[in-house]
């Protein structure tokens, strides 16, 4: 209870004081009173930089290590790229060899079914052939078999007496005409 009657005492004393005091001093002491919060605020700031600054050097770490990372990344998808490249020409070539694997064998398949076919036309050929032989052998035995008739009719023909028909015989005979006028 003492203390703060003593308090109050002192106080209203102090505000006497004060306002007693000449102008020039009180302006001084409110000076003095704000460049103390200003230097509060600036110590403040001035921790507050120090903080931002050891944050800042931290993330320009960050900032370098994830760089170099990001290097390091960007190599590994170049080289993974270029094997990916590599792989890809590798099956390209694979799948070409496979169709031409695959044409060839067609383009087989079609040589051999077209080979049995000409085979088969061939035969027919050769059956159709053998028949237009027997057919042109039989033709030229039956007209082998007609001049002998016609050359022994007109051998008759000649034994009786008939000289002007020998004559044309003869003509057509040596002038190589083939058929002769009886």
């Amino acid at each position: 209870m003492r203390n703060k009657v003593e308090d109050a005492v002192l106080k209203e004393t102090l505000d006497k004081l004060k306002a007693a005091a000449p102008q020039r001093l009180k302006d001084l002491r409110e000076e003095n009173a704000s460049l103390r919060e200003k230097e509060k605020e600036m110590l403040s700031l001035k921790e507050e930089i120090g903080k931002i600054r050891s944050e800042s050097s931290k993330q320009v770490d960050e900032i370098r290590d994830l760089r170099e990372a990001e290097k390091k990344t960007e190599y590994r998808l170049q080289d993974t790229t270029e094997e990916l490249e590599r792989k890809k020409a590798e099956i390209l070539n694979m799948r070409a060899e496979r169709e031409v694997m695959r044409t060839g064998q067609v383009l087989h398949q079609e040589l051999v079914d077209e080979n049995l076919a000409m085979k088969e036309e061939l035969d027919k050929l050769k059956a159709k052939d053998a028949n237009s032989r027997k057919d042109l052998q039989d033709q030229l035995a039956r007209a082998c078999e007609e001049l002998n008739v016609l050359r022994s009719e007109q051998l008759k023909r000649n034994q009786d007496g008939h000289p002007a028909d020998l004559d044309a015989w003869n003509r057509q005979k040596t002038g190589g005409s083939g058929i002769v006028t009886v």
